[in-house]
């Protein structure tokens, strides 16, 4: 076994995969032509392989709201610990399984309590429903499934697994799919730097101290899945530094509000940490010095030679406080 083999048999080791299965009563159901809209109606329709009617609403749809935020909890829980892998499974280390087991069995007898009550209050919503819709009470009323039924249309559970091979069968796939965890971690954190970006940074002058969260999320996340590559403990280090000069109590503003969104707004492009810590001899990470003097002069410079996408126009402001080391060049934004 060569050395690359060596490092997926050991990223295989340390990983638990896991898969989240959250259905629910849609509340709707398949509209029948001639039962719904009558016969004369019907006949006059083209044919089923050239047009499909949809589907009538049975209950209120708020009355089932629980249960995709539940589903996003749940994938939130996982996503906050692990990676992507297998496309709708998540690859979790075995260091933080057991918590994160714990956290889903919670939310899921949270989804069995909101199922219970959603069944034992569906024949009422079923007729408030039909009784919003008049013309079509008739329908809604005699067409509605039984509650026994939607009941079972309900579930909630975690399929946990081990990964391997049976001897060479399937190892390239497999292979494939470990190689790519580093690459899918750094997309999942760059759209939770965008986020972050968009909820918390943009366009405020201040920020309170719940707004280093996300930077906090994305370095306990990054730092469980160290396994995955030496770039990942460097990716912890560069954040856990940034973090470490955060002012101890008020809010966040001047200089260390814009070198945490410069440090997000480089994040937000998964090549800039790729290129500078999971690429043997890459690019050197911003070193960001806090603050410029105001007695100095600082020199304009185009702000995408340091993060991808940076807005230019955002440059102005940051000059005044902010300087960003890239390599062996300085920049001055």
């Amino acid at each position: 076994m060569d050395g690359i083999e060596q490092q997926e048999g050991s990223i295989a080791q340390q990983i638990v995969v896991l898969r989240v299965v959250a259905t629910a009563f849609s509340g709707k159901q398949v509209i029948d032509p001639v039962r719904d809209l009558g016969q004369d109606v019907a006949s006059t329709l083209p044919p089923a392989d050239l047009l499909r009617l949809g589907n009538k609403q049975l209950v209120d749809p708020a009355a089932l709201r629980p249960f995709p935020k539940l589903r996003q909890r749940a994938t939130r829980a996982c996503l906050a610990v692990g990676t992507r892998i297998f496309g709708d499974a998540v690859a979790v280390p075995e260091s933080k399984f057991a918590a994160l087991l714990t956290e889903l069995e919670a939310i899921a007898a949270e989804w069995n309590i909101a199922r219970d009550s959603f069944v034992a209050d569906y024949p009422r919503l079923v007729a408030v429903w039909a009784d919003q819709h008049p013309a079509w009470r008739g329908s809604l009323l005699s067409m509605a499934p039984p509650a026994a039924s939607v009941a079972e249309r309900f579930s909630f559970s975690v399929v946990p697994f081990k990964v391997g091979t049976a001897g060479t069968l399937g190892a390239a796939a497999l292979n494939a799919e470990l190689d790519g965890l580093s690459g899918q971690m750094l997309r999942e954190i760059a759209q939770d730097a965008q986020e972050a970006l968009t909820a918390s940074f943009h366009g405020k002058a201040e920020v309170t101290r719940r707004a280093l969260r996300p930077l906090k999320a994305i370095q306990d996340k990054v730092e469980g899945l160290e396994f995955l590559s030496a770039g990942c403990g460097k990716l912890t280090d560069y954040i856990r530094e940034a973090l470490a000069d955060a002012p101890k109590s008020g809010p966040i503003d001047g200089s260390y509000l814009l070198r945490l969104t410069f440090l997000l707004e480089w994040l937000t492009n998964p090549q800039n940490p790729h290129k500078a810590f999971f690429v043997e001899g890459g690019e050197q990470p911003p070193v960001f010095t806090m603050p410029v003097p105001e007695s100095l002069p600082v020199q304009a410079a185009e702000p995408t030679s340091v993060a991808s996408g940076f807005k230019a126009e955002t440059s102005a402001v940051i000059s005044q406080d902010l300087t960003v080391a890239a390599g062996p060049a300085a920049w001055a934004f």
